[in-house]
């Protein structure tokens, strides 16, 4: 009995990935690297809340929150550094 789920997985139009490249590595390269942590949930409700009240996203609060620490290390602030081109 023929399988639909094989069968339509065989007539994708994918392409066959290149050997030793990877989706994740080069969405990786574009868009940056992921940074997180575990907090209460009181934490990530007032961050969410404090993204709404400021109309920014928790990506922009959080870059201002590592430049501030870089800073106050003497470091410098490059959390906020556009990204490359796409």
């Amino acid at each position: 009995m023929p399988n639909p789920f094989s069968d339509a997985l065989s007539k994708s139009s994918r392409k066959p990935r290149k050997s030793g490249t990877s989706t994740t590595a080069s969405t990786t390269a574009k868009r940056g690297k992921h940074i997180g942590g575990y907090f209460p949930p009181e934490v990530s409700r007032q961050l969410r809340q404090l993204a709404l009240d400021e109309e920014q996203s928790i990506q922009a609060l959080m870059a201002e929150a590592l430049d501030m620490l870089f800073e106050s290390r003497h470091l410098p602030a490059i959390a906020r550094r556009p990204s490359p081109p796409a």
